[in-house]
């Protein structure tokens, strides 16, 4: 059972990426959003969200997830993803 849920959230993330490279930023964010609904706490995913959510230029929800990041996985690297 874990390995299925860890090749779906690949999945998602996956084409996540393909998406926002394509420049479909809402459609990528509303595939990391399932991943991360399946899976809370995995600082990578809430990391990708909350930078998809911010190149779609959704303020509030960026920070939401870079937050919840912070929440499951504060660490000097997780800070630095959101200063600029």
């Amino acid at each position: 059972r874990q390995m299925c849920i860890e090749t779906v959230l690949a999945a998602y993330s996956n084409l996540a990426g393909v998406l926002k490279t394509l420049g479909q930023i809402d459609e990528a964010a509303a595939h990391l959003r399932k991943a991360v609904s399946l899976a809370p706490d995995q600082a990578a995913l809430l990391n990708n969200l909350a930078l998809t959510l911010s190149a779609a230029g959704d303020v509030q929800g960026a920070m939401d997830a870079a937050l919840r990041l912070l929440a499951v996985h504060d660490t000097p690297e997780a800070h630095r993803t959101f200063v600029h």
